[in-house]
């Protein structure tokens, strides 16, 4: 199922794999700026996973049965906005 996000400069809830049915996510930043991922906590700047921007290397990430992590899923945008593309599979 695809989906769409806007990160902003403040923590958002993007996803939540809580109900463990999620088998594969697949996060892309779409923007110019960096993102940053947390699970289960709120996203900060510099801190977790971070999402280069569009078309750079690190510019998405994949979570699958090998390495899927389960709970809510927070992003933040560096500065301003920025869009995500979410691809859930179950």
């Amino acid at each position: 199922m695809p989906l769409g996000f806007t990160a902003t400069t403040t923590s958002q809830t993007l996803i939540s794999t809580a109900n463990k049915n999620t088998k594969y996510l697949r996060i892309s930043n779409l923007s110019n700026g960096y993102v940053y991922l947390s699970f289960n906590a709120p996203a900060e700047v510099n801190k977790g996973l971070v999402l280069a921007p569009k078309g750079t290397a690190g510019w998405f990430v994949e979570f699958n049965n090998d390495n899927m992590i389960y709970g809510a899923l927070n992003a933040i945008a560096e500065s301003g906005s920025a869009d995500l593309a979410v691809l859930v599979g179950g």
